[in-house]
């Protein structure tokens, strides 16, 4: 009897001590996302879907995980949007966090607030499926999973058309959340609505920031704004809130919106037009260092008046073709191939790589190739001394260089002998 016993309070104690502290169980609630938006340095928006008819909080506390966890109840925004606001938050500080209802509780994720001077993030777009093709879990997955393994990310920008059809593709948001999910569950996004994912109305009640913001991370400012046809009725009213944006101080001026006012593609020669005559001006006077975009399905960029224009729609969408004639201002492009442009900034330099991950047939039938990790197509740099600085593609570029300065100090010096 004694023995039975034993081993009857030994499985009990082994029961009990897999009941999280909470008197939650270990299943998780039925949710897409959670996600993080509208981050600050003291503020930040937590969101997920859910078809569960739940009461629903959230739990989270600083880093390291010894301290206590605050718990505060979720509002319902829309049809099955579940949303918290932190505020008082720490800069530089990383949070963790949780999502629980009465009998289940979600695995851990976590975000950083702003405040770093120096951080690494994340830019790509158009990671829509085309059915009856393939889905998101079959192309977009490829790209996600790579960016969750890039370590310590502040943020990602998505550069518009998470999804394919806002009306016929009713689970498509669901899809993009459970795909994404790897990354999103350590970082912050940073949204850019695509013509394909209006009406502006349910972009709001998702990520529950209007079409077009900004936001402040370090020294960068970064602006989103919509270029879609349904913006052109307010597009004055945004063009010159856009102009009071970039009137303020910043070391660095990144601007996002979906359609690229420069690409060699095929369907949609020479750019948005329209575009670039309402914004281009304004870059060119107020110095804006970057403008990404996307809705063309490759990547690009060109440097216009010293603005790096990058097309980066290769989230896994079909893939395009570009034309061989390129337009002005043309560095380099890559087609058929889905990836990412990964950016690491400090007070000084912000340094590009476009990430390569999946090489796919023209077709878009297959996919060919899947690139090891750590592949980069090109990498360029960017200074304050020089905004376009071009990173040299190999060692020999650098050693010719050294070589032609020795030979100049060496022919003045004979020449003052003499």
């Amino acid at each position: 009897m004694k023995r039975k016993t034993c081993i009857f309070v030994i499985i009990s104690l082994l029961i009990v001590c897999t009941v999280p502290v909470m008197g939650l169980t270990n299943n998780n609630p039925d949710i897409y996302g959670p996600f993080v938006t509208g981050t600050t340095e003291k503020e930040a928006v937590i969101s997920w879907m859910s078809n569960e008819q739940e009461t629903f909080r959230l739990e989270y506390t600083k880093e390291p995980l010894s301290g206590s966890w605050h718990r505060q109840n979720s509002t319902v925004v829309g049809d099955g949007i579940y949303r918290v606001l932190l505020s008082d938050l720490t800069p530089a500080t990383t949070y963790h966090y949780r999502i629980g209802t009465p009998h289940k509780i979600s695995p851990g994720y976590q975000f950083r607030t702003f405040g770093d001077d120096e951080f690494t993030f994340i830019i790509y777009g158009d990671t829509r499926a085309q059915r009856p093709f393939f889905t998101q879990m079959e192309r977009h997955r490829l790209v996600a999973e790579r960016i969750a393994s890039e370590p310590d990310l502040l943020f990602v920008i998505h550069t518009g058309d998470f999804i394919n059809d806002h009306e016929a593709d009713t689970d498509g948001w669901n899809e993009f959340f459970h795909v994404a999910e790897p990354y999103l569950s350590g970082t912050t996004l940073i949204p850019t609505i695509g013509n394909h994912d209006g009406p502006p109305g349910r972009f709001r009640d998702i990520f529950g920031i209007p079409e077009w913001y900004s936001v402040d991370a370090g020294g960068v400012h970064l602006i989103v704004l919509d270029s879609n046809d349904w913006a052109w009725p307010v597009m004055d009213e945004q063009t010159e809130w856009l102009r009071s944006e970039l009137t303020g101080p910043a070391t660095w001026r990144i601007i996002s919106f979906h359609h690229p006012p420069h690409t060699s593609d095929r369907r949609h020669p020479g750019g948005n037009l329209a575009i670039r005559n309402q914004w281009g001006q304004l870059f060119d006077s107020h110095g804006v260092d970057m403008v990404v975009s996307a809705h063309v399905h490759a990547y690009e960029r060109y440097i216009i008046n010293n603005t790096q224009y990058i097309v980066i729609g290769t989230g896994g969408a079909p893939t395009y073709s570009l034309t061989e004639e390129k337009e002005d201002g043309h560095i380099t492009s890559l087609e058929h191939t889905l990836g990412y442009l990964r950016i690491a900034v400090t007070e000084e330099t912000m340094t590009a790589a476009f990430v390569p991950v999946a090489r796919i047939s023209p077709d878009n039938k297959d996919i060919l190739e899947i690139y090891p990790e750590g592949t980069t197509f090109e990498m360029f740099t960017l200074s304050q001394e020089s905004k376009a600085v071009e990173a040299p593609s190999g060692g020999w570029i650098a050693v010719a260089a050294l070589l032609t300065a020795i030979c100049i100090f060496v022919r003045t010096n004979r020449s003052e002998k003499r």
